[in-house]
């Protein structure tokens, strides 16, 4: 019964408009009700402005968990740390809870004097989606930054740079998932591990991934994830949020056979789910297909 499953908000990267979530969203919704909770495209003050304009949209008087990637990782701990009722995990995905690079302030200083303009696309593509990303997702990338005031996202990359939610997340309760990706050109690993380190319960998953983990690899992702709520015993298979294991596997041999790929593209496979888990395999899906306008 969908509208009483655990329900996952996920909260977009630096372009918040949550389309970059399609391919994710989608091997999440057999088993969950999925929220993608977007923001102003035309305004940014900052991360406590913007989890003021989130919180009310958190759900109420039921159980769910916070998904973040890249930007919205700050965000994600500013709204759990304010402890809303329901909050059963946090999930951070190739994101970061202070000094996302080396010398951020620094290079936020610069940046801060610079014009205010977008990278050359090869470059972005290169740093966001690694080599060969599909056509799909590119086109999907370059529609959205043309959307979207440079100004706010240089607004957002600031606020990035000097992000510092470690204290905050230090105090938090509820279990944290941080997933890696071990091709992500743009958040180090001193991201995963400051998180691990600063966290009271929290995991770090590596992923044969760029930093477009969720676009990229989400159907690793999306089974590291069901694996992590599963083991952590949240939401019990009581008609209130994820089924049993013998559930989880049924539903993603399911979506796997929903959208296999054709015979001659059997041999290429997606990369396991999470190399710290070997247990844990993701099923072969090609990504779906991008919805046009």
């Amino acid at each position: 019964m969908k509208e009483q499953a655990l329900t996952l908000c996920l909260l977009p990267g630096l372009d918040g408009t949550g389309r970059l979530y399609r391919n994710l969203a989608g091997r999440l919704d057999a088993a969950f009700v999925v929220r993608v909770l977007a923001y102003d495209s035309h305004c940014f003050e900052g991360y406590a402005a913007l989890a003021d304009l989130i919180a009310p949209q958190l759900p109420s008087g039921e159980d769910f968990v916070l998904i973040a990637e890249s930007f919205a990782g700050p965000l994600a701990v500013e709204l759990a740390a304010r402890r809303p009722p329901g909050l059963r995990a946090l999930v951070l995905a190739a994101s970061f809870v202070s000094s996302p690079l080396p010398a951020s302030r620094l290079l936020a200083g610069l940046l801060e004097r610079l014009p205010a303009m977008l990278p050359p696309g090869l470059l972005l593509e290169r740093l966001l989606a690694g080599r060969g990303a599909d056509r799909n997702l590119r086109d999907e990338l370059h529609g959205i930054l043309r959307h979207i005031p440079v100004s706010v996202l240089r607004a957002r990359a600031l606020a990035a740079l000097r992000s510092d939610a470690g204290r905050p997340l230090a105090r938090l309760d509820v279990p944290v998932l941080y997933l890696e990706g071990r091709r992500d050109r743009l958040i180090g690993r001193h991201a995963g591990r400051e998180v691990v380190r600063l966290a009271r319960n929290a995991e770090r998953c590596r992923i044969d991934a760029p930093h477009f983990l969720f676009q990229v690899s989400s159907t690793a992702a999306a089974t590291a994830i069901i694996d992590f709520l599963a083991r952590r015993g949240i939401g019990q298979s009581n008609g209130r949020g994820l089924p049993d294991r013998a559930g989880i596997n049924q539903r993603q041999a399911m979506i796997a056979a929903s959208r296999a790929k054709p015979p001659a593209a059997a041999n290429a496979e997606e990369p396991p789910a999470c190399q710290s888990c070997p247990a844990i395999r993701a099923p072969a899906t090609p990504p779906i297909p991008e919805e046009r306008p």
